[in-house]
C-alpha cells in the first residue's frame, strides 16, 4: 500500500488527494466528493480527467491500494470501501464494510489492521476477522487517550504489517513515543495474526503504556523512523530531533522557520510549505495566498529552493504534487529551480486540506423550566407538568466562537444516533441547530411549586446537557463546520436549581460530583447566573442593597391567554386552598419578526485536533441561543397547570399571569 501522505503528520489535518501510483490518483472535491481519476497514455492535462465517482460526503480518506481505499464520511463512520467486481467505481456508496463509527482521525497499516483515534480522544489498534471488517467496534486493543494526534510506525512481518510504536500528540501538545510491550499469553487466541519478537507476542495494554516525552509546544510531526522525528512547534519552528528520547527538548537542529506544514522524504531532505510574511514584522497568519514551498537539503543551513507560490498543500510519493490556493491540482514532471516548476495540470477545483477534531464544552443549557408558586410549609398544589406532546428546548448556534470573517455551517447526522432522554436535533439555519425534547407518553416532566409562598426563581430549574460534544472542521479558506455529538454512549441532562448554582454548598455530593466530572466549576455556576439565560436570578454577588423587581422583558415573554388564575390563600389556617387546574397552550402567531440572543461562556474540558487557525475555543466557548418567530413561523406549545394557593396569612398579589418564554419554549409565571 502507499504511505500516508501528509504534508505534516498531525492527523487531525487531513489531505485531499494520494495518488494510487503514478498514472492513478484519489481526487477529495471542493463539494467533498471522493473521485479516482487516471492519467490518459501515461499523461495528465485535460481537466478533469477520466474518472470515477467512488463516494460523497468525505471528510478524509487513505489509499490501500488502487481498488481499495479507507473512507472517513462526514458523520464520523470510517468504512473500508472496494472497487466493484470489473475493478471500477460508480456506484455510490461502493461495497464496502463499516470499521467503526464516532472516529476523528485514523492510519491504516494494511487493509485488516488500522489505528483509530476516537472522538472522545482514545486511541486504539483495530483489526479485521478473518480478513473482513463489519463488527462495530471491531476486536481491538486501547493504545492511549487524550490523543489529538499520532503515528503509527509501521513494520513489515511475514504475514501482516504491524506497529508496536506510536507516536501519540496528547492534548496538550506533548508529543510521546508509545509502546507495545503487553505479552500475548499462549493460550490466548489474539484477534489477528501477531508478530512474534523472541518468540513473545506484544500487544498494547496499560493506558497510558510505556512511553518517552519526546518534545512539547508541539503542532505537528513526521517519525522518520524510531530514532528520528521531525517536530514542527506552535510557534511555526521546525525541528530534526533525535533520540535517545526523554530529555525534553532532545538533541536537536533547526530547519526552518514561519513553516505551515512539511513532509520529510529522509534524514537530509525536507519540503516546507513557509508562510511568507506581507513585511518584515507581519505576524504568523496562515493565509493561503501567502504560502510558498520550498525544498530544503540539511543539515542546516544546507540549501532552500523555492518551488512554487500561493501553496495550499503538497504530496512526495516520490511524484511531486501541488495544490494551489486556486484549487488547481499539478504534478511536477521537470526539474525543480523556477518557480512554477515544469508540471501537468490534473484537476481543478479541488478541496484545499482539512483541519478537524473535537471540541468538548463542559455543558449545553437545554432548557430553562419555571417553578409556579408556591407555599410556605411546602404543601405547594401548585405543579406544571410538560406531559405527553410538549416540547421544551432551544435554537444554538456557536458563531461566537470564531473569529470574525469566519463562515460557519452546521451539520446534523448519524453522529447523534444514540441521542436519549427524549431530545431530537434539527438543523434550523447555516449556523443554528435545534434541540427540543418532546414529552412521550413514557417520559414526564413535572415542576412543584417551592415551600414559599409566591414566585421563587430560585426553584427555576436550568437542564445542563453534561457532555456535549462538537466535532469541527476547518478549511483554509476560513469555512468551518460543526456537528453536535454525545461524548459517551447517552446523554447525560441533569436539572439543576438556581439556588444551588447560588450557594453551591447546599447541592448534593451526588450532583456536585456530576458536576464536577463534567468541568463545572464556580466560574461556570456564576456565568450561567449571569448570562440572562433565566433575567429572574441574580448572583449575590451582583446584589447591592435589598432585591427588586426585574422587569419583564416583553419581546422575550409573551402573555398567554388563560382564564383568570386566582392564587389566593385559605380562609383558616387549618383550611386547605382551592386548586385550579388549566392546560396552558400558546401558539405562535406574530405579525412581525423578533430575533433575541442569549450568549452562555462555559470552560472547555480536552480539546482534540483543533489546532486550526480560525477557531478561538482554548479557554471558553460560547454558546448563542436564539428565538425568531413570525407570522410564517408557527408552533404550539402546552402544559398542564394546577395552581394552588398560598398558604394562610399571605398578603401579597393574587393575580397570577402566565407568559411563554420564546427562547426555551417555556411557560414562566407573575404575580402582577
Amino acid at each position: 500500500m502507499q504511505s500516508n501522505p501528509h504534508s505534516s503528520f498531525n492527523l487531525s489535518y487531513a489531505t485531499s488527494f494520494q495518488p494510487a501510483d503514478l498514472d492513478n490518483i484519489y481526487v477529495l472535491g471542493a463539494d467533498g466528493n471522493l473521485w479516482l481519476e487516471h492519467a490518459v497514455n501515461g499523461n495528465f492535462g485535460q481537466v478533469p480527467p477520466p474518472r470515477e465517482h467512488v463516494d460523497s460526503n468525505v471528510q478524509a480518506f487513505q489509499v490501500v491500494d488502487l481498488q481499495t481505499v479507507f473512507v472517513l464520511g462526514g458523520g464520523g463512520n470510517l468504512w473500508l470501501e472496494h472497487a466493484d467486481v470489473n475493478g471500477s467505481f460508480g456506484a455510490v456508496p461502493p461495497r464496502r464494510e463499516q470499521v467503526d463509527g464516532s472516529v476523528q482521525a485514523f492510519q491504516a497499516l494494511d487493509a485488516n489492521t488500522v489505528v483509530v483515534l476516537g472522538t472522545d480522544g482514545n486511541l486504539w489498534m483495530e483489526h479485521a476477522v478473518n480478513g473482513k471488517f463489519g463488527q462495530v467496534p471491531p476486536p481491538r486493543e486501547q493504545i492511549d487517550s487524550k490523543v489529538q494526534a499520532f503515528q503509527a510506525l509501521a513494520t513489515v512481518g511475514s504475514s501482516s504489517i504491524f506497529s508496536t510504536t506510536v507516536l501519540v500528540l496528547d492534548s496538550e501538545n506533548n508529543l510521546w513515543m508509545d509502546h507495545a510491550t503487553q505479552p500475548v499469553p499462549t493460550n490466548v487466541v489474539s484477534p489477528r495474526p501477531l508478530e512474534v519478537s523472541s518468540g513473545v507476542q506484544y500487544l498494547f495494554g496499560p493506558v497510558p503504556p510505556p512511553r518517552e516525552q519526546v518534545d512539547g509546544s508541539v503542532r505537528a510531526f513526521q517519525a522518520l523512523d524510531s530514532n528520528t522525528v521531525v517536530v514542527l512547534g506552535t510557534n511555526g519552528n521546525l525541528w530534526m530531533e533525535h533520540a535517545k528520547f526523554g530529555q525534553v527538548p532532545p538533541p536537536r537542529e533547526q530547519v526552518a522557520t514561519r513553516v505551515v506544514a512539511f513532509q520529510a522524504t529522509d534524514a537530509n531532505t525536507v519540503y516546507t510549505l513557509i508562510d511568507v510574511p506581507a513585511h518584515e514584522d507581519a505576524d504568523y497568519t496562515l493565509i493561503p495566498d501567502s504560502r510558498s514551498l520550498y525544498r530544503q537539503l540539511l543539515p542546516a543551513p544546507g540549501t532552500q529552493t523555492l518551488m512554487d507560490n500561493q501553496v495550499l498543500d503538497f504530496c512526495i510519493m516520490p511524484e511531486i504534487f501541488i495544490l494551489g490556493a486556486d484549487g488547481n491540482l499539478w504534478l511536477v514532471n521537470g526539474a525543480i529551480g523556477t518557480a512554477p516548476p515544469p508540471r501537468l495540470q490534473i484537476n481543478s477545483d479541488v478541496a484545499g486540506p482539512t483541519a478537524y477534531g473535537t471540541v468538548r464544552p463542559s455543558y449545553m443549557l437545554l432548557s430553562v423550566i419555571y417553578a409556579p408558586p408556591g407555599t410556605n410549609g411546602g404543601k405547594s398544589q401548585s405543579t406544571v407538568d410538560y406531559g405527553t406532546g410538549s416540547t421544551t428546548g432551544s435554537t444554538v448556534s456557536v458563531t461566537k466562537s470564531f473569529e470574525a470573517g469566519i463562515e460557519i455551517k452546521v451539520s446534523v447526522g448519524s453522529a447523534l444516533n444514540k441521542v436519549t432522554a427524549g431530545f431530537s436535533f434539527s438543523e434550523t439555519n447555516t449556523d443554528e441547530v435545534s434541540i427540543q425534547q418532546t414529552n412521550t407518553d413514557t417520559s414526564d416532566f413535572k415542576v412543584y411549586g417551592p415551600p414559599v409562598d409566591g414566585i421563587d426563581h430560585d426553584y427555576d430549574l436550568f437542564i445542563l446537557w453534561l457532555n456535549p460534544l462538537l466535532r469541527l472542521t476547518a478549511d483554509t479558506q476560513n469555512n468551518v463546520t460543526w456537528a453536535p455529538g454525545i461524548d459517551g454512549e447517552k446523554m447525560l441532562c441533569v436539572p439543576v436549581a438556581a439556588g444551588l448554582l447560588k450557594n453551591p454548598a447546599s447541592m448534593s455530593p451526588d450532583l456536585q460530583q456530576d458536576l464536577a466530572a463534567a468541568g463545572l466549576g464556580p466560574g461556570d455556576y456564576l456565568n450561567l447566573l449571569r448570562s440572562g439565560a433565566n433575567p429572574f436570578v441574580v448572583p449575590q454577588l451582583d446584589l447591592v442593597g435589598p432585591p427588586t423587581p426585574i422587569a419583564i422583558d416583553p419581546n422575550r415573554f409573551l402573555p398567554v391567554s388563560v382564564p383568570e388564575l386566582s392564587y389566593q390563600p385559605p380562609m383558616a389556617a387549618n383550611a386547605t386552598s382551592p386548586v385550579t387546574s388549566y392546560t396552558a397552550t400558546h401558539s405562535v402567531d406574530q405579525t412581525t419578526t423578533n430575533t433575541l440572543q442569549v450568549k452562555l461562556a462555559v470552560s472547555l474540558g480536552a480539546s482534540l485536533g483543533v489546532s486550526i487557525a480560525s477557531l478561538d475555543v482554548t479557554d471558553s466557548f460560547t454558546w448563542t441561543t436564539t428565538s425568531s418567530f413570525s407570522t410564517e413561523s408557527k408552533s404550539t406549545q402546552s402544559a398542564a397547570l394546577a395552581i394552588g394557593g398560598p398558604a394562610y396569612g399571605y398578603t401579597g398579589s393574587i393575580n397570577l399571569n402566565v407568559y411563554w418564554d420564546t427562547i426555551y419554549n417555556t411557560f414562566m409565571f407573575a404575580l402582577e
